[in-house]
């Protein structure tokens, strides 16, 4: 076979080139195919989260998140309900499978604003307090013995926003049962 390069005692076929070529073809083709696409990574997130496999978002997910339904809106509309806000953790009828709740509303004026929280658990678990966080806010909420309590979100809330309710216990990690509504005085 002829060479194509000479230089010194190093020379190359074509055949090599063409072999070498192919070779970094087909890895970029494998590496082009194994990176997930943005949408259909919170597709995957917000299923994982419903069905309870994952009980909160992580810093980057959620980061991941807001940049999605800001680009897709529709997706964001189906996210977030009639209310314009919904519960994305695993629950039954509202009941959390999981010791975070993880909420997500549209900031659009029409959205629903009020969540209400009950919680349960031993006696000797509440009172106890719950540490709200929404995007560029946070909020500890006290929950009184009858173990209920309720959060309007703030007036500068205009965009939409992923909530993570989680309890705050000082001794133990403990595990309260949330139980969360929204809208209740229009329900």
């Amino acid at each position: 076979m002829k060479q194509f390069v000479t230089k010194g005692n190093l020379s190359i076929s074509f055949g090599f080139l063409i072999f070498i070529t192919t070779i970094l073809l087909v890895s970029a083709l494998f590496v082009w195919a194994v990176i997930e696409p943005p949408l259909q990574k919170v597709w995957r997130l917000e299923k994982e989260l419903s069905a309870g496999s994952i009980s909160h978002l992580k810093k980057g997910e959620k980061k991941l998140f807001y940049e999605v339904i800001k680009k897709y809106p529709a997706y964001l509309s189906e996210l977030s309900g009639d209310k314009g806000i919904k519960l994305m953790s695993a629950n039954i009828n509202g009941r959390t499978l999981s010791k975070r709740a993880v909420i997500i509303t549209s900031g659009k004026q029409t959205a629903c604003r009020d969540i209400s929280v009950n919680v349960s658990g031993s006696k000797k678990k509440i009172p106890a307090e719950l540490y709200v966080e929404g995007f560029n806010w946070s909020k500890k909420i006290k929950i009184d013995s009858s173990g209920i309590a309720s959060l309007t979100l703030p007036e500068s809330v205009k965009q939409p926003q992923i909530i993570e309710i989680s309890p705050i216990t000082k001794k133990h990690k403990s595990h309260l049962d949330l139980k969360v509504r929204f809208c209740t005085s229009n329900d």
